[in-house]
């Protein structure tokens, strides 16, 4: 590919990005966070980091700015009773306010990725890490109960081996013919990202050892 192809291919792709992140900011009234387009998006936002080298750039080519990203970042949490509650923890001491900033950062990316967190996700696209939860609650469990949200236990991922989730991600690689992304999971998958994340740490791996293997 010449040049011009390739630079036109570019603008195009980039044509493609822009259009989505604005149809999403659109519809959430608010600008797009990675997590938001991943659970929401009709497009996986590592496309955005893999063209634009990060998240910010690609909303500043969009016309988002990062200020503004940072400003609504809680816009979508409209729980009065949880408010009330992160309210009255921001009025309290240091460790009150610690507790009120990780409780609406979980809450956040519930609203975003539109269901209940997993590590993973925290992992992927949270603002704090796991130690910052584990030190305050006895397990993420109790953390996610803590921002009002219901624990994801899993499901029929806490009894499936370590085989049967290779053979489901060479299934969908047969059935998309390319590696699945975590939104190919998620959208045509049998299992959560929760029994993947437990075997092999990462979505990567698990892909790394289920495709090396076929």
């Amino acid at each position: 590919m010449n040049s011009n192809n390739s630079e036109t291919a570019s603008n195009r792709l980039r044509d493609v990005l822009r259009t989505e992140l604005q149809r999403l900011e659109d519809k959430l009234q608010r600008i797009p966070t990675r997590a938001s387009m991943a659970g929401q998006g009709q497009l996986d936002p590592s496309a955005y980091v893999d063209e634009y080298g990060s998240w910010e750039s690609a909303l500043e080519d969009a016309g988002f700015s990062a200020d503004r990203l940072d400003a609504e970042r809680y816009h979508g949490i409209t729980d009065e009773t949880f408010r009330m509650k992160i309210d009255e923890l921001l009025d309290g001491d240091s460790e009150s306010k610690i507790r009120a900033e990780l409780l609406l950062e979980l809450r956040r990316l519930a609203v975003d990725l539109d269901k209940t967190p997993s590590v993973g996700d925290l992992s992927t696209y949270g603002k704090f890490s796991r130690n910052s939860y584990r030190s305050r609650w006895d397990g993420w469990s109790d953390a996610v109960q803590a921002a009002g949200l219901e624990p994801n236990t899993g499901g029929q991922g806490n009894a499936v081996t370590r085989e049967e989730l290779k053979r489901e991600i060479r299934r969908l690689a047969d059935e998309l013919g390319c590696q699945p992304t975590q939104r190919d999971l998620r959208e045509r998958g049998v299992y959560s990202r929760t029994p993947y994340y437990r075997e092999f740490g990462t979505w990567t791996n698990a892909c790394n050892a289920a495709l090396d293997d076929s």
